[in-house]
């Protein structure tokens, strides 16, 4: 993308892998209500929105769906790696058959703000997990509903100084949890 635009989605987006990859500065995606399917093929490790080193990334008005049939491990719904300032509002991210795989992942990034999300994770994968040093991120009024075995709605490992205030997360199984904070400070 170029740096300072605004995209609006017109129509429902597909991809087999990944779908989009911002990586300029002050971008903002308004998905103004359609549908993103990502990752039916069996690659692990894909992204439905990856921002990778971009700060400032707005992403809005989406319904994320990772596509049925697939036996891919990793398959996250977005992820922030090492960008800062961003924003995630009024998404739902829906998960459907992989292992291991993450609603929104962020890795080594700041000053994020998850807000009024809406996501179903499934066997071994996280509503939120925060990783690596990602720290003072803001976590508020989301609702994550864990569908699988250790399913957690909430993880922040190594990543200090967030705040998680007024989330609903339920779930269906006894080895998840709703919130796992390990080797970190947060409020």
């Amino acid at each position: 993308g170029v740096v300072n635009s605004i995209y609006n989605v017109t129509a429902n987006l597909s991809s087999s892998d990944g779908c989009l990859n911002i990586t300029a500065n002050n971008i903002t995606v308004d998905g103004r209500g359609f549908s993103l399917s990502f990752g039916s093929s069996t690659v692990s490790t894909v992204f439905g929105i990856n921002v990778a080193g971009a700060n400032g990334t707005v992403i809005k008005n989406f319904k994320l769906i990772e596509q049925a049939g697939n036996s891919g491990l990793n398959k996250e719904g977005i992820r922030f790696l090492k960008a800062y300032n961003g924003t995630v509002v009024n998404v739902s991210t829906i998960r459907t058959t992989s292992s291991s795989s993450d609603g929104i992942l962020l890795t080594s990034s700041g000053y994020i703000n998850i807000t009024l999300n809406g996501i179903n994770s499934s066997d071994i994968g996280n509503g939120i997990f925060l990783s690596s040093s990602s720290e003072n991120n803001t976590i508020t009024g989301n609702t994550i509903y864990n569908n699988g075995t250790s399913s957690d709605g909430i993880v922040l490992s190594v990543s200090n100084n967030n705040s998680i205030l007024g989330n609903i997360i339920l779930g269906n199984s006894t080895t998840s949890d709703g919130i796992i904070i390990s080797l970190s400070n947060n409020t």
